[in-house]
């Protein structure tokens, strides 16, 4: 059984001094945006997300805008794979939901309310396990959706999707080139080339020209794209677009 020492929705604030604890805490961010630094790592965090800090360890937090949270002190806590585990709720938000009946089972404190806090817990514990052994990352899985759906644009910046995660871009990077293979900007040409080469074996495109595929797939230009085209695939727009008597100019 889990052994509860504390459960509170915390004060609007926006730095805390460096510090440590003897028990284990969730956090879960319910406002604002900012950064944690855990012993000598450190975590961008928005709403939404969970960070289960483990004790007697240093670490503090800063935000300019401020921010709020619901901090569960438990006695001791399953070991999870990550040093310091760190989760983001999913659409419907279940983990806080379950948080607050937590929350309130400890304030109330009714007739045998240890046991369905400790049963809640279990809950909140499978939904960490669950997000814990995913495939790929959510922040990884996050921007491989924003790549997909934005192809054709061509202004489209990984740099700002990268930049608003909570987490270091340095740490997603290794991360992302870990789970997929390539880097970011590697993950997105490849995409746009994969995306390209099937307009251009599509019947359904018939008549196309090559400049116009470059633009529907994102490229600046008929050239840069017809350079990338054949350094990932060994042929030219040119030659796939014949099997269909695509015309290019």
């Amino acid at each position: 059984m889990y052994k509860i020492i504390d459960i509170a929705d915390k004060p609007y604030s926006y730095v805390n001094s460096p510090h440590s604890h003897y028990a284990w805490e969730v956090l879960y961010f319910t406002q604002g945006e900012g950064v944690t630094y855990i012993g000598s790592q450190q975590y961008k965090f928005k709403a939404g997300d969970i960070i289960c800090q483990p004790p007697r360890v240093n670490h503090y937090r800063v935000s300019e805008k401020g921010y709020q949270l619901i901090c569960l002190i438990l006695e001791q806590m399953d070991d999870f794979a990550l040093e310091t585990p760190f989760f983001h709720d999913n659409y419907n938000k279940d983990y806080l939901l379950i948080l607050k009946q937590i929350m309130t089972c400890y304030q109330l404190k009714e007739y045998n309310w240890e046991n369905i806090a400790d049963a809640y817990l279990n809950v909140l514990k499978e939904y960490m396990i669950s997000w814990g052994n995913r495939k790929k990352s959510i922040y990884v899985t996050k921007c491989e959706k924003e790549i997909v759906d934005n192809l054709s644009r061509p202004d489209f910046s990984l740099h700002a999707i990268i930049d608003a995660l909570p987490i270091s871009n340095t740490y997603f990077m290794k991360q992302f080139k870990k789970e997929t293979g390539y880097t970011p900007n590697q993950y997105l040409t490849l995409r746009r080339v994969e995306y390209a080469r099937s307009i251009l074996i599509d019947l359904n495109y018939n008549g196309l020209r090559i400049k116009d595929v470059s633009q529907m797939t994102g490229f600046h230009s008929q050239c840069y794209f017809s350079r990338v085209f054949k350094k990932v695939t060994g042929l030219t727009p040119e030659s796939v677009a014949s099997v269909n008597s695509l015309i290019s100019k």
